[in-house]
């Protein structure tokens, strides 16, 4: 019996079989994201079939577009299983004979019913919640994979997919790698171990990291077990000269190691473009009577069936303006974003207290702090540099998340 994976979904298996899924390689009842990556992997023909025939929903040999969405789906929303359809066998026809009468005497023939063999019940004592690991480059990360045996077996694991420079050191069951500069971007390392019981568990698991590019700005907190946090320094401390970093994808990742908040700023209703350390808002100027800040918010990993609270505040280091608004509107509901598993909000529109006129604030750097909070009470907070400006209108900024493909219609053969 296996215990548990500290960063990524984790499946308990006893070796039993059960009924198959969108790709549910294993066949447990449940699809994780390590076997959509397989499913991606056989698809682009990286991979055999053989490893996962569960993606291959109408046998014709190859793994589609639309048979990698149903596996999506099915992570999102649970596995529906496929269930044969019993088909009842026709009643006999003809003439019975041979009834008994009251006076026959029927014996019954006692049947010897097989006792199925004794299965290990499994017992999960400690789970540890998964998590996407962050840092970036140069930092050296020591991330275990955080499984144990239940009874303090031996366990015998192994890892897939390690960037170039990493190492999986089996004996204490730690990754170790320090990104490169041009190591950008999200990473996904499957992993599975087994004890040396009889029948043997297995437990299969992800470790998920994301290495973003560091600018100016972040002032980062890195443990090598769990990652990197950021803090910015005060307004008063100029930290973008260097404008901008690089931009790099969210990770793909399930709930609750999902949840994330970002601000956007593009105006088309098809594009989001995420604000990072050192990119600008735009203030609009009203005649120098009035001001406001309008930006958009988009999330994952929250209740999106009622209404959320948004609370913002920015504060810059100008003496006539040191803190711009500190608000929270009335609750708002979400809107469905076209980055797979996001919602978002547009337009939320914060008005700039302390009158005009407001020269001072033209390129100011400001620390910019957005809480939402869900009828559930969770809460997830994103904090950015931004440079403040109302004299030019500003460019979309790159999505870098691409929606899943548009599925096409293929002939039923």
């Amino acid at each position: 019996m296996i215990v548990a994976s500290l960063c990524g979904v984790v499946l308990f298996t006893t070796g039993l079989a059960a009924a198959v899924c969108p790709g549910d390689c294993d066949g447990n009842g449940t699809v994780t994201i390590v076997e959509v990556i397989r499913g991606v992997s056989i698809a682009l023909g990286r991979t055999a079939l053989t490893e996962c025939p569960a993606f291959d929903r109408n046998a014709d040999g190859q793994i589609t577009v639309n048979e990698l969405i149903s596996a999506i789906a099915a992570v999102l929303h649970g596995c529906v299983a496929d269930t044969p359809t019993a088909t009842p066998s026709s009643p006999p026809t003809g003439t019975v004979t041979d009834v008994p009468t009251a006076s026959d005497t029927v014996t019954a023939t006692p049947t010897t019913t097989a006792t199925p063999p004794e299965t290990p019940t499994a017992t999960l004592t400690s789970v540890p919640s998964p998590f996407i690991y962050r840092t970036f480059p140069g930092f050296e990360m020591a991330l275990p994979l955080g499984v144990s045996g239940a009874e303090g077996g031996a366990l015998a694991c192994s890892v897939d997919m390690l960037p170039a420079g990493a190492v999986f050191d089996p004996d204490s069951a730690v990754v170790n790698w320090t990104p490169a500069s041009d190591q950008l971007g999200p990473f996904y390392m499957p992993f599975t171990c087994h004890d040396d019981a009889t029948p043997a568990a297995s437990v299969d698991g992800q470790l998920t990291v994301a290495v973003a590019a560091r600018d100016d700005c972040a002032m980062p907190a890195c443990d090598p077990a769990t990652g990197c946090t950021t803090t910015l320094p005060p307004p008063a401390q100029v930290c973008c000269a260097a404008g901008p970093a690089q931009r790099v994808a969210e990770p793909v990742a399930g709930c609750p190691e999902g949840r994330v908040l970002y601000i956007g700023r593009n105006s088309t209703a098809t594009s989001f473009g995420r604000v990072q350390n050192c990119d600008k808002l735009h203030m609009s100027v009203f005649q120098q009577a009035g001001a406001q800040l309008v930006f958009h918010i988009e999330t994952r990993c929250v209740n999106t069936n009622n209404r959320v609270r948004i609370h913002a505040r920015l504060d810059t280091a100008s003496p006539d303006h040191l803190v711009l608004f500190d608000t929270e509107p009335p609750p708002v509901f979400l809107d469905t974003a076209s980055v797979p598993g996001f919602a978002v909000r547009r337009n939320l529109r914060f008005g700039i207290v302390g009158g005009g006129p407001f020269f001072d604030l033209e390129g100011a750097e400001g620390n910019l702090t957005v809480t939402l909070t869900d009828q559930d009470g969770v809460s997830v907070t994103e904090r950015v540099r931004v440079i403040l400006g109302s004299m030019e209108q500003l460019p979309e900024l790159p999505d870098v998340d691409p929606p899943l493909p548009t599925p096409t219609a293929t002939a039923t053969p």
